[in-house]
């Protein structure tokens, strides 16, 4: 994933900044260095090719 992340120069993570940048293009400064691999969750989608819907809130009025 080489595309700019625009939240990062707009919250100012500068953990998260491309290291080595020093310039002040926000197109350039939320570049990332991320990991060949990640490990987490992996969501499964259903057979019918879209996940479950999720349950609806009613209100009474």
């Amino acid at each position: 994933m080489a595309v700019s992340e625009p939240l990062i120069a707009e919250y100012e993570m500068k953990d998260w900044y491309t290291p080595g940048y020093t310039g002040t293009d926000p197109a350039r400064l939320g570049i990332p260095l991320l990991k060949p691999n990640y490990r987490g969750l992996l969501r499964i989608v259903s057979l019918g090719g879209t996940a479950a819907p999720a349950a609806s809130a009613s209100t009474d009025d």
